[in-house]
């Protein structure tokens, strides 16, 4: 056997563990994945919650946030209720992301029900939108409804898709688009007038749940001063309806109530007795209390005899307005310079036009208005002697009178 150099060996050894050393190392090293592939782990699969890609919006990774936003545009709407509590309690970039996504996802479902309905017209179709039952009884028809009601939503696809998906946004939007629709208001017959605009916002705005915020009532009753709504109400092909509206818009607790008064006195509707009664009795200043008892004078309300006569001494001043500069007489007659109307004197008149006594009282020489049945300047008394002169016959010729609680003549039996 021949005998091997220990050296050599050594040296062998030594050369195969170098050679093996690179390939052990290597084996040891773990395996990093791509980036992209572990953080996009089921962002897009059905499996991952609102919350979960709402979560993954604050992501400090810009493929992640863009990536749970491609997600969430794809939700129905059963998930509308989850992201508007998400945006409310989410601030900065997430808020943001979630205010574009709703935004974008009420616009797609708006549309989706409202492409339904034009192809199908339906009731099934039409329960899809909130006021679809509150416009169905104005109509009281539902062929009509069911025509009416998509030109409605057309017209104003962006407060009636507030009202659906986003109600939080809704009293903000509604003040912006009442202010647009008053400027539109203007009278001219050469432009059409914006109906479906008019009807929309009316049922919209009457609903008691919505808020209406500053001059919101009093934009959208500027319709009531131009020429072409009175038309729609007086020989429009739907003037009841626009009328049940009318009625609808009365009724709404909160809203500013003269042009509506004046509107049903001129126009002679009973739907602007309740207004003209809660306007009265609300201890009212200044002409609106003219107005109501005018209201209630054209509408012939003997039921609201009563109501009116409490009024009898009321002393408010309702003209001139303070600070007025002159007082200019009605029709060239002079006023003296003491004249002075009082809501006292406006309900003598408006209790005398229902008793059809106006004539007995020489004294009295109201001028008629279209708008206001009188003029308001035309009513009173040079004098606290004559006033008081025409309020003791008032209550001679008329025992049944009502006499006002003493101490306080504005105020109204409840």
């Amino acid at each position: 056997m021949t005998r091997r150099n220990p050296l050599i060996l050594l040296l062998c050894l030594l050369t195969a563990f170098a050679c093996q050393q690179p390939v052990a190392l290597h084996a040891q090293s773990p395996v990093v994945p791509p980036q992209s592939s572990s953080n996009t782990e089921n962002t897009n699969t059905p499996t991952a919650t609102v919350e979960q890609l709402v979560n993954r919006l604050n992501s400090p990774v810009f493929s992640i946030r863009q990536a749970a936003s491609a997600a969430l545009m794809k939700l129905d709407e059963s998930h509308g209720e989850s992201l508007r509590n998400a945006r409310s309690t989410s601030t900065g970039e997430v808020a943001l992301r979630l205010s574009r996504v709703l935004d974008a996802l009420s616009t797609r479902w708006f549309q989706q029900h409202l492409t339904s309905l034009e192809d199908q017209p339906t009731t099934d179709n039409a329960d899809a939108f909130v006021d679809w039952f509150r416009f169905q009884s104005l109509a009281q028809n539902n062929d009509d409804a069911l025509q009416l009601f998509p030109q409605l939503l057309h017209s104003e696809p962006a407060l009636f898709t507030a009202r659906q998906y986003q109600p939080d946004t809704l009293s903000a939007l509604l003040e912006s688009r009442a202010t647009a629709f008053a400027a539109l208001c203007n009278g001219r017959e050469d432009q059409p007038f914006p109906a479906n605009s008019a009807m929309a916002l009316m049922l919209i705005a009457s609903d008691p749940n919505v808020r209406l915020l500053r001059a919101t009532s009093t934009a959208i009753s500027s319709c009531l001063d131009d020429p072409r709504f009175h038309q729609l109400v007086e020989h429009g092909v739907h003037a009841p309806l626009v009328r049940n509206l009318l009625a609808t818009w009365f009724e709404r607790p909160g809203i500013s109530p003269d042009r509506p008064l004046m509107f049903a006195t001129q126009h002679r509707l009973d739907s602007g007795r309740p207004l003209a009664v809660r306007v009265l009795q609300s201890q009212p200043r200044g002409a609106r209390g003219f107005h109501a008892l005018m209201c209630l004078a054209a509408l012939n309300s003997q039921q609201d005899l009563p109501l009116i006569e409490s009024l009898l001494d009321a002393p408010s001043p309702i003209w001139p307005p303070k600070n007025a500069p002159s007082i200019p007489g009605p029709d060239n007659r002079q006023l003296a310079s003491t004249w002075q109307v009082q809501l006292g004197d406006a309900a003598l008149l408006a209790a005398l036009h229902l008793r059809n006594a106006i004539a007995t009282f020489p004294d009295l020489k109201p001028i008629p208005s279209d708008v206001t049945l009188y003029r308001l300047d035309s009513i009173g008394f040079e004098s606290e002697e004559l006033r008081k002169k025409a309020r003791t016959a008032y209550k001679s010729g008329f025992p049944s009178a009502a006499v006002p609680t003493p101490g306080d003549p504005n105020r109204l039996p409840q």
